[in-house]
């Protein structure tokens, strides 16, 4: 069929599933899937980012051949590199339950590899971690916003109390000269606190 006639037949009968779901995917494209009976079997396959891995006979099939959910698998480790430089990818479950992939994209071990439980899991630890580190800062900052706020309360009121002295001492200061002079006339004390300060 020609590409012409292709695209007609696409504008009547729409966009195949599997293209239409590799338009919003993390990866798509063909792997060989490993079924029953040591044979490896080509694939197109999406992953998508709820942590799904279709798989379709090809990129122009409107039903996906199958569907796992890559968060479930524990880990993904590499299997090596086959003679033709695709890479193995094995994705193993707690069980020992093992899906064999093999892809020529070496992006396509680092997608899943990022999809799974563990990986998920590894990421989860980091992130409380960071969160309680988090949080105990902020507490020292709190703690520390206090025992500031507490110095400055402080130091107000001896600052208070040091103003109340001083007026004391000037208001003595003042008595006693007046008595030693006998002047009944007020007499003036300047002072930064108490500019005009008078004792009769």
């Amino acid at each position: 069929m020609s590409s012409s006639l292709q695209s007609a037949a696409l504008e009547l009968l729409g966009e195949p599933y599997a293209r239409k779901l590799s338009k919003t995917a993390l990866k798509a494209g063909y792997m060989h899937g490993l079924s029953g009976g040591d044979k490896w079997q080509r694939r197109y396959f999406v992953l998508k980012p709820t942590t799904l891995l279709y798989s379709f006979g090809s990129s122009g099939d409107e039903e996906p051949l199958g569907c796992v959910d890559i968060e479930g698998f524990e880990r993904c480790d590499c299997g090596g590199l086959e003679e033709d430089g695709s890479v193995v990818i094995e994705l193993v479950r707690s069980k020992g339950q093992t899906l064999r992939l093999k892809a020529n994209e070496a992006e396509w071990y680092a997608c899943l590899k990022n999809e799974t439980y563990g990986r998920l899991k590894d990421t989860a630890a980091i992130l409380r971690k960071q969160r309680d580190e988090f949080a105990s800062h902020i507490n020292s900052l709190e703690e520390a916003t206090a025992s500031a706020e507490s110095r400055a309360e402080r130091a107000e009121k001896l600052h208070q109390l040091a103003d109340m002295r001083l007026s004391y001492l000037i208001d003595s200061i003042a008595k006693a000269a007046g008595a030693l002079l006998g002047n009944s006339d007020p007499i003036v004390i300047r002072n930064e606190q108490n500019d005009n300060k008078k004792v009769e």
